[in-house]
């Protein structure tokens, strides 16, 4: 049995997640989220090696929106650039 997830093209969100950065800095060994779904999309990965792992995820769900973090230390004031710009997609 095959089982397939048609997904939209959530690149727009990414991007608007992302706006006005060059990088995100990695902290520590942060864990990985799941982007399971239509309405899914992975804003950052570590890079690893042979497969990245997201650590940074956005779902819409309905008329509701919500980012997923890997680290708690991306909720610090020195990535408030990435964390305004997810209020203000969060926010639509």
């Amino acid at each position: 049995m095959w089982l397939f997830l048609l997904k939209k093209d959530m690149s727009h969100h990414r991007d608007e997640n992302l706006r006005g950065l060059s990088e995100v800095a990695q902290l520590g060994v942060p864990g990985g989220v799941v982007a399971y779904g239509p309405n899914t999309f992975v804003i950052f990965t570590n890079h690893a090696d042979p497969e990245p792992i997201a650590i940074a995820a956005g779902v819409e769900f309905g008329t509701g929106r919500a980012i997923l973090l890997a680290h708690d230390g991306y909720l610090d004031q020195h990535f408030s650039p990435f964390i305004q710009n997810c209020i203000k997609w969060a926010r639509g």
